[in-house]
C-alpha cells in the first residue's frame, strides 16, 4: 500500500477520520493511513461496508504522490517579550502541523512558520490573542516551489540550477576524471535506501596536510546548500594554477567536500515532497525519518530534539540509527585524523553558528576562528 501525505488524507477522508491528523501530525509528513485502518475505521462508523473500505482504500492511493502546498503561508513573528518567547517555542514543540523555518531563540528575533491553508485562520487568531503581530512572508508557497522546479528540470548538469541526485553524483565523477592529480572521489557508505554517499577530496597531492570538511545538506529540503559546495568545488578547481591564492590554498589544504548527506530525503524532495527535511527510515508510530541532525551521539535527546516520531526535529529511537549519520561518522573517526575544522553548512537562517549546540559556553578554542 503506498504512503499517503497527511493533508492529502484529511482532505479525502469526512471528520470521523481526523483521529489520522493525530497520528501523523502535519501537512509535511507522509504516513500510511492503511495501517491504521483496522483500527481507525469501524469504531468511528458502525456497520461500514467492506464495499466502502475499498472505495476509501482506492481514494487514499489516488491521493498519494506529489505533495501540494497551495495556499500555504509563511509569516513572520517577533517576540516582544518572554511570554511570547514561550509560547512560540511550545507552539514549536506541540503542535507538529506547523513548519516552523526558523525557532524561537531569543527576544526581538524573527520567528518564521510555515502554515497550511487550512490552519492560517486558527494561528492568525492565536497570534493575535497573545499580542504577537505578524506578517506575510509568502504568500502561496506553491507558487513558489512551482517556478523553482520548473526550471530545474533539464537531465543534464548546470551549475545556474538546482541538479537531481543522479545529475550531482555524475558532476562528481566528471570532477575526478578530469582533475585527476587535485581529487580523490570517496564513498562515504550507502543509505537507508541502499543509494550511495559521495565525497570528494580537492587539493593538491601531499601528505600530513591539514584538511577541512564540508558536511552538506543533512537537511534534504536544503537545496542551496548542495549547489553552493558543488560550485565551489569548480571554483577551486579551475583556479587552481591560475590563481595564485587558490593554487596555495590548495597547496596547504585538503578539503572535503560532502553536498548530500541525506541522500534518500533529498530524493524524495524531487519525487515527493519538496519540504521533506528528514531521512527515509521508518515507519515508526506511522511516519517516516529521522533527523540525521540530531541524531549523533553527543549529547543525543536533549533540548531542540523531538522524541515523538513525526517532528520534524526527530532525534530517532537511538544514536546513530540512521545509517547515513553512522556512516559518515565511522568514515571521519577513521581517515580524518588530520581534519582540523568540520563545517556544517546548511541554509536559510543566515547564521555562523559554533560548539556548542547544548550549551552557551564557548569551547576553549573558540578566539582561533578568527
Amino acid at each position: 500500500m503506498s504512503t499517503c501525505g497527511t493533508n492529502q488524507i484529511i482532505l479525502t477522508l469526512a471528520d470521523p477520520w481526523r483521529v489520522i491528523e493525530r497520528r501523523c501530525s502535519t501537512s509535511h509528513e507522509t504516513c500510511s493511513p492503511c495501517r491504521y485502518l483496522s483500527k481507525l475505521l469501524y469504531p468511528y462508523t458502525p456497520g461500514i461496508s467492506t464495499m466502502k473500505v475499498l472505495l476509501l482504500l482506492f481514494t487514499i492511493t489516488l491521493a498519494s504522490g506529489v505533495t501540494r502546498f497551495d495556499g500555504e503561508q509563511v509569516l513572520r513573528v517577533i517576540p516582544q517579550d518572554e511570554l511570547q518567547l514561550q509560547e512560540l517555542a511550545k507552539l514549536e514543540m506541540t503542535d507538529f502541523r506547523l513548519d516552523f523555518w526558523k525557532s524561537a531563540s531569543g527576544l526581538f528575533r524573527p520567528v518564521d512558520v510555515r502554515v497550511p491553508k487550512n490552519l492560517l485562520t486558527y494561528v492568525k487568531k492565536l497570534l493575535d490573542s497573545t499580542g504577537m503581530n505578524h506578517t506575510v512572508m509568502i504568500d502561496d508557497l506553491q507558487q513558489l516551489i512551482n517556478n523553482q522546479t520548473s526550471t530545474s528540470i533539464t537531465n543534464e548538469f548546470d551549475f545556474d540550477k538546482y541538479n537531481s541526485y543522479e545529475e550531482i553524483n555524475a558532476q562528481l565523477k566528471e570532477f575526478a576524471d578530469k582533475y585527476q592529480s587535485l581529487t580523490t572521489l570517496i564513498k562515504i557508505g550507502a543509505s537507508h535506501e541502499s543509494r550511495d554517499i559521495y565525497a570528494i577530496r580537492v587539493g593538491n597531492s601531499g601528505t600530513d596536510k591539514p584538511a577541512i570538511f564540508l558536511e552538506g545538506q543533512i537537511h534534504s529540503r536544503e537545496w542551496i546548500v548542495s549547489a553552493t559546495l558543488l560550485y565551489n568545488i569548480k571554483f577551486l578547481l579551475e583556479g587552481y594554477g591560475t590563481e595564485d591564492r587558490i593554487t596555495k590554498l590548495m597547496d596547504e589544504v585538503d578539503f572535503y567536500f560532502l553536498p548530500v548527506t541525506n541522500v534518500d530525503g533529498y530524493v524524495y524532495t524531487w519525487t515527493t515532497n519538496r519540504l521533506w527535511r528528514k531521512t527515509r527510515s521508518g515507519p515508526i508510530d506511522g511516519c517516516y525519518g529521522v533527523d540525521p541532525n540530531r541524531n549523533w551521539d553527543d549529547h543525543f535527546g536533549d533540548p531542540g530534539a523531538s522524541d515523538n516520531p513525526c517532528s520534524d526535529t526527530y532525534h530517532g529511537p537511538s544514536a546513530f540509527s540512521e545509517v547515513e549519520t553512522k556512516s559518515l561518522s565511522n568514515w571521519v573517526l577513521e581517515n580524518g585524523k588530520n581534519i582540523k575544522a568540520y563545517l556544517a553548512v546548511h541554509s536559510y537562517s543566515e547564521m555562523w553558528m559554533s560548539p556548542y549546540g547544548w550549551t552557551s559556553d564557548l569551547p576553549p578554542d573558540y578566539e582561533d576562528q578568527d
